[in-house]
């Protein structure tokens, strides 16, 4: 929850607030860009390293892609 803007009626100081909350919402927003591209980035590699170990294993039993 985002305090409350302050009663003081100075422009600079409701300025100030208001500078700091949207300094804040950006972190946040980073934060959360960050962690999606990490998680698409894992997802990624987990599903290309399960493909080659599949795909290695299918070879070595002699099993080969249908349709090639």
């Amino acid at each position: 929850m985002h305090p409350i803007i302050p009663h003081n009626p100075n422009p600079m100081h409701v300025a100030t607030h208001a500078e700091r909350l949207a300094k804040e919402q950006v972190g946040k927003t980073l934060g959360i860009v960050f962690s999606v591209i990490t998680a698409v980035s894992l997802g990624v590699l987990t599903t290309k390293t399960v493909l080659d170990m599949v795909r290695g294993r299918n070879d070595r039993d002699g099993h080969h892609e249908r349709g090639r």
